[in-house]
């Protein structure tokens, strides 16, 4: 019930998108080789760095994630989310 309310005062712009937003840091980070990666077929075979974001609320599509990069905010990040879809935040 909750959510739905804030998503509610949101849609008609009663509550701000960025007052929704909420800054995750140190997420852990690994390397993973993007060839095993069913999204990136980009052939590139050094690993990369890699992370899996958190669950997030998808009902506002692109605007779920305002920056994702270093926490100084001086490197977004290439965001791999479907074979047809790469994002800088």
């Amino acid at each position: 019930m909750r959510l739905q309310v804030i998503k509610e005062y949101q849609l008609k712009g009663i509550l701000p998108l960025k007052d929704l937003l909420l800054s995750i840091n140190c997420i852990p980070v690994d390397c993973k080789d993007l060839e095993r990666c069913p999204v990136c077929k980009s052939g590139i075979k050094t690993p990369n760095a890699h992370f899996e974001i958190p669950q997030i609320m998808t009902e506002f599509g692109d605007n779920s994630i305002a920056y994702l990069g270093t926490v100084d905010r001086q490197r977004a990040f290439t965001t791999y989310i479907t074979p047809d879809f790469t994002n800088n935040y």
